[in-house]
């Protein structure tokens, strides 16, 4: 069966044909066999474009992957920090509460001191001595505070710790008066 013009023929009635309509009819399936070609050059082009395209979007998507995985790390990393530096805020909690406890003692210590004490000057010498002592051990808390070193983040570049401030000596009581003694 031989087509031509959307019409099936036998080899009949191909026979039958005079030359010039044989001649037409190679013509038609001529012009239809380019058309064919052009349409199928045209979709063999659409399919490389979308091959190349594919390749594109593939070699992206493995950038993507390989930067997913670099955050990951990072995220990871930061993770480990947070864990060190709660292990360090849970370890000066426990200094702190130590500290805290040491001064109640030396405090409650020092107040029953007061108590028998037996004039003005007595008692304003250990007051004195008491909160000294007690400076001396927020000061120790503060530069054990100030000394810690403090991470970068983000790029952002390590200032050192500004040293404490010099406390002025605490008055002395004047002396020779004032005093529940002297008669």
């Amino acid at each position: 069966m031989v087509k031509g013009d959307n019409q099936n023929m036998t080899e009949k009635e191909l026979h039958r044909l005079k030359r010039p309509d044989l001649l037409t009819l190679l013509v038609a399936q001529g012009r239809e066999a380019g058309e064919m070609q052009e349409k199928l050059s045209a979709t063999t082009n659409e399919l490389h474009q979308a091959d190349r395209q594919v390749e594109r979007l593939k070699a992206r998507l493995n950038d993507k992957d390989e930067q997913l995985a670099r955050l990951k790390d990072k995220l990871q990393d930061k993770d480990a920090q947070i864990a060190r530096l709660k292990d360090r805020l849970d370890t000066k909690d426990a200094q702190i509460v130590a500290l805290e406890a040491q001064l109640e003692d030396l405090i409650s210590g020092r107040f029953s001191q007061l108590q028998n004490a037996d004039s003005l000057r007595e008692i304003a010498r250990r007051l004195d001595l008491m909160l000294r002592t007690a400076q001396a051990v927020a000061d120790s808390y503060f530069k054990n505070v100030l000394a810690l070193p403090i991470p970068a983040s983000h790029g952002a570049p390590k200032t050192p710790a500004p040293a404490p401030a010099a406390q002025p000596e605490a008055p002395q009581p004047p002396q020779g008066q004032w005093s529940l003694n002297d008669s």
